[in-house]
């Protein structure tokens, strides 16, 4: 064997020596230690949940963690302290109860609210050593479940603008809007604010009804409204007329159908030829001969949005043409206003007849005579051009036939139009008019005296408020004045005047207002007659409800020595007080029953009356009933429309009271439940099934005893053992290790008491033996 090269030894080889250079070298470069860190989990949190500052990067000889509120170390921020050996937690002044330290460093916090946002710095000490690192986190509110107000939920289509606003606002929160399902559109129609909180619709359309939603979104929730639909009011549009025919022979009906796209829906009247107005959708006039051709218009009109709109249809009654050998004289050229007496906000209808068939263009002026300067429309049959004159609103419509229709009118409208015509070089005109009036407002009755003296005081009732074209009359206990002295109205009926009031003027009193349009009647009010004390021989202050009675006056004649006496009774009335009400259930569901009782502390006589929302109550017989001194009103049934404020008044010959009002509501009533419930349907199916159950268990438990009695029965009868045996047989058992038996009878008693016996001692008995173990 040849000897190695080289000698062995405990030396490194050079390979070795290379990696213990390479190792020594590795300690001179030391990787530089990971910076200290503060994770947030989560970094965005929901108001009362918990978040975790985790720290990372720890020196492994931490001996103490110190944490504070902020970005810097600062004694006064300081929340909790935590040293490592001793384990002991350290309070800071910011300490709040709802924070945790861990030996990792880490800080709990619990229950967190928005103000908990911000920087934490943890301190880290290490021997002489200490490092720091900082963190945050952001605390949100979890939204509520947002909903929309809206400043017009009842706009018109054209004329009205909508502002709808996300509710609530909250800090942080990103609103968005959805229209049917969908974002919101381009269009210049549609504004949000710089926070998208607030849409506002310009000028609304009836696309524009929606339904809208709104939704409302931040680090940590999402919110979306209800849905809510717009009520937008829109037109009428332009009539259509149907059918389509307009030449119709004599004697046939004549049914014309009115529609416009409208919303509510419009109100339709007819102007006919030589009849009256109709406010009808529909018009059937049957049987129709030759004078009942010509124009027919059809006004729409929204009262919500106050407009109107037209179309004019010419039926034509065909007749014979030996018709035409007896031509009638030509009637004159006339205007009716269709109506004449017509309320402000209204349409009027200037209906020209008798124009002639081959006129070439209609002319309409303000006044009653052709001047340029009152031109108001000019109409071109064959162009069918109009042309605007100077005394044009933008509120007058003229039609083919001539006819003008004034829209929305006032009072400055009323007075003269005049029409003229134009056929070939020859011209007509004729003259018409009409009036506008206020629809009255409710008037209501003012007093000079609310509480006049009886002989002393005179009261002056004044109807308000004045208005022009009025007429004005009175009402005292709901009929017409009755002829007075005492009683003076002035020359407009406005005003009463009461001379000298007694104890039978309290009333009550009320007063109407009436003009060509409208009529009006204003609540009732009462007067409060405080009674002047009698005069009487003998001079008592102060009398009160005791010193009612019989006075008797005697005199005496000293010369004549007779006496003679007359005897005077005497009543003391005192104010009644105000009653109190008392219901049997402020809210009540129509069809359920209502006692209403006025509960009166005067001790004389009075009279009680009902009022229902400041007006005598009317009684309804069927439903209504009243006590015998009217002093308890039951409703039964109680109907939607019995709904209000109810009073009860007391009064006697010298004042009326009347109780603070009680509000009645009323519910709709529900409908029925037309069926049982899936849960009910269940629990009868379960009780049935149980039910046949239990009835199969005990007929087989029947069954079997009695089988298994007659069986015992006969096993014993005939083969019962002796005493012996049954020792025997014991002895047995127990090397068997079975159970003994006993057997025990029982008798019963089965005989029926209701049915006849035979004899008394034929009683049919029998014996069941039960099986008992021993143990």
């Amino acid at each position: 064997m040849e000897r190695p090269s080289t000698s062995p030894h405990w030396g490194c080889t050079p390979w070795q020596e290379l990696l213990l250079a390479v190792s020594l070298l590795t300690f001179w470069h030391l990787p530089i230690t990971a910076q200290l860190t503060i994770k947030s989990e989560p970094f965005n949190a929901t108001q009362g949940k918990d978040v975790l500052l985790s720290v990372y990067n720890v020196p492994v000889d931490v001996s103490g963690y110190q944490w504070y509120r902020g970005e810097r170390v600062d004694r006064s921020q300081l929340i909790l302290q935590y040293e490592t050996n001793s384990q002991r937690v350290t309070e800071g002044p910011q300490y709040s109860g709802r924070k945790e330290i861990f030996s990792n460093g880490s800080l709990l916090l619990r229950n967190v609210r928005q103000e908990d946002s911000g920087f934490y710095t943890i301190h880290t000490i290490t021997g002489i050593e200490t490092d720091q690192a900082s963190g945050q986190f952001r605390v949100f509110s979890e939204l509520p479940k947002p909903f929309i107000t809206s400043n017009n939920s009842h706009p018109m289509e054209d004329k009205d603008s909508v502002k709808l606003a996300c509710e609530p606002e909250t800090p942080d929160t990103t609103y968005r809007w959805w229209i049917n399902g969908m974002s919101l559109p381009d269009s210049d129609r549609i504004v949000l604010t710089k926070d998208n909180r607030t849409l506002t619709l310009l000028s609304v359309t009836r696309t524009n009804k929606g339904p809208y939603g709104c939704e409302t979104q931040n680090p940590v929730s999402t919110g979306r409204s209800d849905p809510i639909t717009l009520d937008i009011s829109y037109g009428p549009d332009p009539p259509t007329i149907s059918p389509p025919d307009s030449n119709y022979p004599p004697g046939s009906n004549l049914s014309l159908s009115c529609h416009a796209a409208s919303k509510p829906p419009a109100q339709y009247f007819w102007f006919l030829p030589r009849r009256p107005q109709q406010s009808t959708q529909v018009l059937f006039i049957p049987n129709i001969h030759k004078h009942d051709g010509g124009s027919y218009i059809c006004l729409a009109r929204n009262s919500a949005t106050n407009l109107s709109r037209a179309t004019i249809k010419n039926i034509v009654v065909i007749v014979s043409l030996l018709t035409f050998w007896h031509l009638p004289i030509t009637a004159q050229l006339s205007i009716k206003s269709e109506p004449f007496n017509a309320t402000q906000g209204k349409d009027v209808l200037l209906s020209v007849y008798n124009a002639s068939v081959d006129v070439s263009g209609y002319q309409w002026y303000r006044g009653e005579r052709v001047d340029k300067s009152q031109l108001i429309l000019q109409y071109e049959m064959n162009s069918q051009k109009v042309t605007e004159g100077l005394q044009y609103s933008g509120r007058e419509e003229i039609f083919s036939n001539g006819s003008l229709l004034l829209h929305n009118v006032s009072q400055d409208d009323a007075g003269f139009y005049t029409i003229q015509t134009v056929t070939g070089i020859e011209t007509d005109q004729a003259i018409g008019q009409f009036r506008v009036f206020l629809e009255l407002p409710k008037p209501f009755i003012t007093s000079n005296n609310s509480d006049p003296m009886e002989g002393e005081n005179s009261v002056t009732l004044t109807c308000e408020p004045e208005t022009p074209d009025t007429t004005y009359r009175w009402w005292i206990n709901g009929t017409s004045l009755p002829d007075s002295d005492r009683i003076a109205l002035t020359k407009d009926n406005r005003t009463l005047t009461l001379l000298n009031v007694t104890r039978n003027d309290t009333g009550p009193y009320e007063c109407e207002t009436q003009n060509p349009v409208s009529t009006n009647r204003s609540d009732p009010v009462f007067l409060n007659v405080s009674s002047s004390p009698a005069t009487q021989p003998l001079n008592h202050l102060h009398s009160n409800a005791n010193d009612s009675g019989s006075y008797i006056c005697l005199a005496h004649n000293s010369v004549t020595g007779l006496n003679r006496t007359t005897v005077k009774n005497i009543t003391v009335l005192e104010p009644v007080p105000k009653p109190s009400l008392n219901i049997s259930n402020t809210t009540v569901t129509e069809e359920d029953s209502v006692v209403l009782t006025c509960v009166s502390n005067y001790n004389g006589t009075f009279s009680t009356t009902w009022l229902k929302n400041n007006k005598s109550l009317v009684i309804i017989k069927d439903r209504m009933t009243l006590s015998p001194d009217n002093s308890i009103l039951t409703i039964d049934p109680v109907k939607k429309e019995d709904e209000g404020e109810y009073q009860c008044a007391v009064s006697n010959s010298v004042s009326f009271n009347p109780s603070d009002p009680v509000k009645l509501y009323v519910r709709s009533n529900p409908k029925p439940d037309n069926g049982l419930s899936d849960g009910a349907i269940a629990g009868i199916v379960i009780g049935v099934l149980a039910g046949v159950a239990l009835i199969a268990g005990l007929v087989y438990c029947l069954f079997f005893k009695k089988t298994r009695g007659a069986s015992d029965q006969h096993h014993l009868t005939e083969h019962k053992p002796s005493d012996s045996n049954n020792s025997q047989g014991h002895s047995d058992n127990s090397l068997n290790k079975t159970d003994d038996v006993a057997y025990s009878s029982l008798n019963f008693d089965a005989q029926k008491s209701t049915q006849p016996t035979l004899s008394p001692s034929s009683t049919a008995t029998e014996t069941i033996y039960s099986e008992v173990k021993k143990k």
